[in-house]
């Protein structure tokens, strides 16, 4: 029979591993605006953007590390200075390095699951 220190442990490496996939979605949205950076992180990679280039605000959302499309296009759209229409997932709680208003933090909530040129 499990020990309660024993079960302890495995309930928190449960919520840790739902936590870092991504598991508990509750909603979308969309951002308009320009892909400032991408960055590669330990389990999502992060993508900044600013909704004017000219502004000093920059949100930070993550997306799926093995998605080489999304990246290419996230890339493309920063290096061509293309203002994008970006649809993300909202989800209740992500081990990121975004923080849940879209600045530096430690918990994230949208990811980015669509990218799209505006004309």
């Amino acid at each position: 029979m499990p020990t309660l220190g024993r079960m302890k442990t495995l309930f928190i490496l449960l919520i840790l591993s739902i936590s870092m996939t991504g598991c508990f979605r509750y909603g979308t949205g969309t951002f308009d605006g320009y892909v400032t950076g991408t960055e590669d992180a330990i389990f999502w990679e992060k993508v900044y953007m600013k909704t004017d280039l000219t502004s000093s605000n920059e949100d930070c959302m993550v997306f799926n590390k093995g998605d080489d499309d999304l990246h290419t296009l996230l890339k493309d759209s920063m290096a061509d200075k293309t203002r994008v229409r970006i649809t993300y997932a909202k989800h209740l709680f992500i081990v990121t390095g975004c923080g849940d208003d879209g600045q530096e933090g430690f918990l994230g909530s949208d990811e980015v699951v669509s990218v799209e040129e505006i004309k």
